[in-house]
């Protein structure tokens, strides 16, 4: 899940079923972006989810104004923007089960996919990192 602001509210919405439902062992990794720490929506019940969930979610906070913005370095688990580095270091590796949500602001799709509406433009982030329309949800 690759979330920018207030896109963290349709990934945290799919939490809830995700991380509940008996006999589901889906793990999740997720990559949440912010301009300030104050900006940062629903983090006391994210840090929740991560503490009742261990094994299965994985939450990382990177924050910054700009792309190569480090006000923030080591307060936070990242600082700048999420991009291809972040997303190939700290998401799942392309496979066949696996799948890449991403919902924030425009500018977010399209260094990430190339838009929000069309398909994955080549060159974009998961373009490069080997992910497809097929693997790309965007809301």
């Amino acid at each position: 899940m690759l979330a920018g602001g207030t896109g963290i509210a349709p990934m945290f919405q799919a939490l809830w079923p995700i991380l509940t439902t008996p006999g589901d062992t889906t793990q999740v990794r997720l990559l949440y972006s912010n301009k300030t720490p104050e900006d940062i929506m629903l983090k006391t019940q994210l840090d929740l989810l991560v503490r009742k969930y261990p094994d299965r979610l994985s939450v990382f906070y990177i924050i910054g104004d700009h792309e190569h913005d480090s006000r923030h370095d080591g307060i936070y688990d990242e600082a700048g923007w999420i991009d291809q580095e972040k997303i190939q270091r700290l998401g799942f590796p392309v496979a066949e089960d696996s799948i890449v949500w991403v919902c924030g602001v425009d500018a977010m799709y399209v260094s990430l996919a190339g838009s929000r509406m069309k398909k994955i433009e080549e060159g974009s982030a998961l373009h490069n990192l080997g992910f497809t329309d097929d693997t790309v949800w965007r809301s």
